[in-house]
């Protein structure tokens, strides 16, 4: 799941007998990676739509910023991610947590650093979307995930 980092990147170069290859594949990583920093930074549609490995690369990069998915990390609290089976662990990354705090939604979850991030990217998102539709007076917006429960 994790991007492979320059060093990585170095020693596949000693197994595949070429930087050539190694050097294509880190340039390929880079351009998704400047794409997901845009993101990050704009909190904009991009131009440009995403493929779809780029979209599961951000999305399981994010879910390796919540403690649940945390090396090691087995949660005990009433309040911690735990997902038991691997086919709902795939289809949901990893993503366990939930958004927000008690009292408010929007609210930053400190055991949810990537939830949390997808949450007020996907929040920021729709509200240029609300506003490139015309209604250029909206001035936030909030998207609020229903589920068994609510």
């Amino acid at each position: 799941k994790t991007i492979m980092n320059e060093e990585s990147y170095k020693l596949a170069a000693l197994l595949l007998d070429s930087c050539t290859y190694s050097d294509q594949g880190r340039d390929a990583k880079r351009t998704h990676e400047k794409q997901i920093q845009s993101l990050i930074q704009h909190r904009k549609l991009p131009d440009d739509g995403w493929s779809d490995a780029r979209i599961k690369l951000f999305v399981n990069e994010l879910s390796l910023m919540d403690s649940n998915n945390f090396p090691g990390n087995i949660g005990v609290g009433e309040r911690e991610a735990r997902i038991a089976s691997r086919l709902v662990q795939e289809r949901h990354y990893g993503l366990g947590h939930g958004i927000g705090r008690s009292g408010d939604v929007t609210a930053v979850q400190p055991k949810a650093a990537g939830s949390s991030l997808l949450n007020q990217l996907t929040n920021s998102l729709l509200l240029d979307v609300i506003q490139k539709a015309g209604v250029h007076s909206t001035k936030a917006c909030v998207l609020l995930p229903v589920a068994t429960g609510m």
